[in-house]
């Protein structure tokens, strides 16, 4: 979805926070809360991370980026789900929420027409909702450390000299890294696996060509 430099669409967080959830809620853990615990701590966050925002915007391809969060965060309360009365967080688009604007009437199966959407919002329906990176980023940072202190992991450095994952890229691009042990074995060796996991996986985020299977070749 279209968002100029500097912002972040809506529609992004909430895959973020599942995808960043699951990887730490596995085992015991998922068994505990089960994949709709997962699913509604991160629709929580990802609607903490909107209203937490500086501003909200919808983004104009003609244009710079206009503000409204005096209407986008009105109306009907936000709880577990995945939609409030402006919009949807699987759409992302203002105009793509269930229309109602006080508590009175909510029905999951209601949704405002693009035709209603046109009246309520003029020009600016339909359009994508975005959010300062500086802000989603730090917001995306604070949660990380939350979810890292939960399973007894120190919380990341917010500016390493070098982190984990830019030296297992910098492995991979010298050409010297073949299996992930070896990888392991240089960065990190008394890492422990759950840790090391996680930096390979920010590894793989740079160079997704880390998670096909066998030698890992620059070529």
């Amino acid at each position: 979805m279209f968002a100029p430099k500097g912002y972040t669409p809506v529609l992004e967080l909430l895959p973020w926070f599942m995808s960043s959830i699951s990887f730490w809620y596995t085992g015991e853990k998922i068994d505990e809360v089960g994949w709709e615990g997962v699913e509604q701590r991160s629709i929580h966050h990802t609607w903490s991370c909107i209203q937490q925002s500086p501003s909200i915007l919808v983004a104009r391809l003609d244009d710079s980026p206009i503000e409204v969060s005096s209407f986008a965060v009105a109306g009907r309360s936000w709880g577990d789900s995945r939609f409030n009365s402006h919009f949807n967080l699987l759409i992302g688009t203002l105009g793509s929420g269930d229309g109602t604007l006080d508590d009175t009437f909510h029905s999951r199966e209601v949704f405002m027409s693009e035709e209603t959407a046109r009246l309520r919002y003029g020009p600016l329906a339909c359009l994508p909702i975005i959010l300062p990176t500086d802000h989603v980023r730090t917001y995306q940072n604070n949660f990380d450390n939350e979810l890292r202190a939960e399973f007894g992991f120190a919380p990341k450095t917010a500016n390493p000299e070098i982190s984990y994952a830019e030296q297992i890229v910098s492995i991979y691009r010298s050409g010297s890294g073949r299996k992930r042990d070896d990888y392991k074995a240089r960065v990190a060796p008394d890492m422990k696996h759950e840790e090391w996991r996680y930096h390979w996986r920010e590894a793989v985020e740079l160079i997704p060509e880390l998670a096909k299977p066998g030698p890992k070749r620059t070529n």
